[in-house]
């Protein structure tokens, strides 16, 4: 897939969307201090501290095959939702609908997949995407509300909440449009 520059223009209807690609941050990480390495350099998970595969650059979160399942299972949820019931998973990241305690309304909830945010570009990309589209205003685009770190390195963000079908169960209900 092609990547997108400053100045690109998307176009949807009657709406047109101008690109601003932001520069990355200096990619260089150091390890903090929650990170342990066996004498190989083999990174430990933060949550069972069994050794996993190197899986990208040192500093950022790393977490065993069994703790990213886990961790995708019973999501860790932000001060004030409850009850997440998984609506879908990308190759970046995982939707749930999740309920606000004090509004006492639905709210979606996206977190990047721990197996994603052992990249720092891919924890840049989720941040870059949360915030362009919280300055987005369109009645055809979901509302960000607010940016969390859910676990270290492990980034979500709560959303507006549209129940209805999926772009899959719409094109396999009508066909192509």
């Amino acid at each position: 897939w092609a990547a997108l520059r400053s100045g690109d223009r998307i176009r949807a209807g009657n709406s047109t969307i101008r690109v601003e690609v932001e520069q990355p941050l200096d990619p260089t990480l150091e390890l903090t201090e929650g990170d342990l390495l066996l004498p190989d350099g083999r990174p430990l998970c933060r949550t069972c501290t069994e050794a996993t595969q190197p899986l990208g650059q040192p500093g950022v979160a790393f977490y065993c095959d069994e703790c990213q399942e886990r961790i995708l299972r019973h999501p860790p949820l932000p001060p004030g939702y409850a009850q997440p019931r998984e609506l879908g998973r990308g190759s970046m990241g995982a939707v749930y609908v999740v309920q606000h305690l004090r509004m006492a309304t639905s709210h979606a909830m996206k977190i990047i997949l721990p197996r994603m945010a052992v990249s720092w570009v891919n924890q840049q990309r989720f941040l870059r995407e949360a915030r362009g589209q919280a300055r987005l205003s369109h009645p055809n685009v979901v509302r960000v509300f607010d940016l969390y770190e859910l676990l270290p390195g492990v980034c979500g963000l709560t959303m507006e909440y549209v129940p209805g079908e999926n772009a899959a169960q719409l094109l396999e209900r009508s066909g192509p449009l």
